[in-house]
């Protein structure tokens, strides 16, 4: 889980912004979860990972904020069960009409009633 769900998008972002340095601009969508900002009962490892998914978004923009053409955005949806497979399509091409330099978070929580 750890490889999966921090380790692999580290290296993929870490990649991706220094081909948009080079390139002089570029987007990174990076999907998250919404338990990035509550914690779930009986998940414990899965938050801890995608809490540090969300740290390395929001660093990652800190040490590119000079870098005006490369925009870092983070959706942090529920399952796809729940959210829909549109509404994941939807916010991707919302984030594709943002300006390039402005880092934009949607959080997209479709949990049914508790």
């Amino acid at each position: 889980m750890l490889s999966s769900n921090l380790i692999v998008p580290f290296a993929i972002l870490k990649a991706s912004l220094e081909a948009f340095v080079e390139m002089g601009g570029g987007r990174i969508v990076m999907f998250c979860s919404i338990v990035a900002f509550r914690e779930d009962e009986g998940l414990s490892g899965y938050t801890a990972t995608k809490v540090g998914l969300r740290g390395l978004i929001n660093t990652s923009r800190r040490e590119v904020k000079e870098r005006n053409n490369v925009s870092i955005h983070g959706v942090y949806n529920q399952s796809i069960q729940y959210t829909g497979m549109k509404t994941i399509l939807d916010s991707v091409l919302y984030l594709l009409s943002v300006p390039l330099g402005v880092d934009v978070d949607l959080v997209i929580d479709a949990y049914p009633p508790r």
